[in-house]
């Protein structure tokens, strides 16, 4: 089996020197807790005299919470930051790996507080990437948080941050990462996300 660790070669170690420069000169910078996977089931909400019967489907999480700074002291919060996330999926089937990406834009995000990010895998897109629901098929979890064009924190879980830059990754557009609003848990835990900009 093509182990990943030799897709993604040598990439991660010179986007994190690039990175580690270019923070000395930001206007923010963010301190990011994960990323992380959590697999939910599909919130059964009962509607009064609307009871159904059915078996509830697998989501896959991917979450990550961040502490943002600013050089401005003044600030409170940022108008627009964009989190861009990648996913690398491995089918057993096919052998094969494909690489998510999806960037969501979340508005007046609050400096110097604990906030969260997310992005979510539909039971359709799973059954769709690999057949059913397996954590061990995501082989790799990848954030940047982006402020103003640049790029102010980066994290990876798996592998060592900047894997989803590798020439030898396909990207796969067939699937899509969805952002919180555009699922079933849009009105959970409201308040732990960052909010996301309206369509």
């Amino acid at each position: 089996m093509l182990r990943f660790s030799n897709i993604i070669g040598v990439v991660s170690v010179f986007c994190l020197f690039s990175l580690a420069q270019a923070q000395e000169q930001l206007n923010y910078v963010a301190d990011i807790k994960g990323p992380e996977l959590n697999v939910f089931d599909s919130p059964d909400l009962d509607i009064s005299g609307s009871r159904k019967n059915y078996k509830p489907k697998e989501w896959v999480e991917f979450e990550a919470g961040a502490l943002i700074k600013a050089r401005d002291k003044s600030l409170d919060a940022i108008s627009e930051v964009r989190a861009i996330w990648y996913i690398a999926i491995y089918n057993k089937k096919t052998k094969t790996y494909s690489l998510l990406e999806e960037e969501i834009i979340h508005v007046n995000v609050p400096i110097d507080e604990p906030i969260y990010f997310s992005a979510y895998l539909s039971p359709a897109s799973l059954k769709a990437l690999v057949g059913k629901v397996d954590e061990r098929s995501v082989k790799a979890i990848g954030l940047e948080l982006e402020v103003d064009g640049s790029i102010i924190a980066v994290e990876s879980y798996k592998e060592k941050a900047g894997w989803w830059k590798s020439a030898s990754l396909a990207s796969n557009s067939s699937v899509k990462l969805l952002n919180k609003n555009e699922t079933p848990f849009r009105f959970y835990w409201y308040d732990r996300y960052a909010e996301i900009e309206s369509k």
